[in-house]
């Protein structure tokens, strides 16, 4: 489980995630088995055991045969130098990937609601819209520090169930899912103390 004190990470999804024409069932079956969590959305986010996003790789624009006039290194000799400078690309492409995996806790209940959220959503009748997923990091003072910002996102990937019973003992399995995303945003949450002189 993804514990805000322990991790200093939390997830959280858009409302469209989590509409009420698909939550409602589940809802209700945890209340009326007296299930610690009474809602899916907090049952959903205690499944949560790793994340793991795309880093950032910018392409580059090689400029060969300039002037060595002795400002891009110590090699005098040369007559001309490369140098590199960043390239100009969408911002998806600077990005390794366009989609982050999300590992669960295999409860059933968990591949049961993303199952029934892919089939909605790549259902002819859609009933899915694209949601958001903010990944929020803390510090060791769970004061927020880096909100990472999807957006317009859908699952992309699920696992099939394999199902055992060579196993010496029952072990919690887990699946991962991966959504896609066409926005990736980065705040930095860093706080501003109102810092005052006292004069005494």
């Amino acid at each position: 489980m993804i514990n805000p004190v322990l991790s200093n990470f939390r997830v959280e999804f858009g409302e469209n995630f989590f509409p009420d024409i698909a939550t409602k069932k589940y809802d209700n079956f945890l209340f009326h088995k007296n299930y610690p969590f009474k809602t899916l959305r907090d049952y959903f986010y205690e499944t949560i055991q790793e994340i793991s996003i795309p880093g950032i790789n910018l392409n580059t624009i090689a400029a060969v045969g300039l002037n060595n006039v002795g400002n891009f290194g110590n090699d005098f000799n040369a007559s001309t130098v490369n140098k590199n400078y960043p390239g100009t690309s969408p911002i998806n492409e600077i990005v390794d990937g366009i989609t982050i995996n999300i590992t669960f806790r295999n409860t059933i209940l968990n591949w049961m609601y993303c199952y029934e959220i892919l089939y909605r959503y790549y259902n002819r009748n859609r009933t899915i819209k694209d949601f958001y997923i903010q990944l929020i990091m803390k510090d060791s003072a769970e004061i927020d520090m880096i909100n990472f910002s999807l957006s317009d996102c859908f699952i992309s990937t699920m696992p099939g169930l394999s199902f055992s019973y060579i196993q010496s003992f029952s072990e919690s399995l887990t699946f991962d899912v991966s959504f896609t995303f066409n926005k990736f945003d980065v705040k930095f949450l860093i706080p501003e103390f109102n810092s005052k002189k006292v004069i005494i």
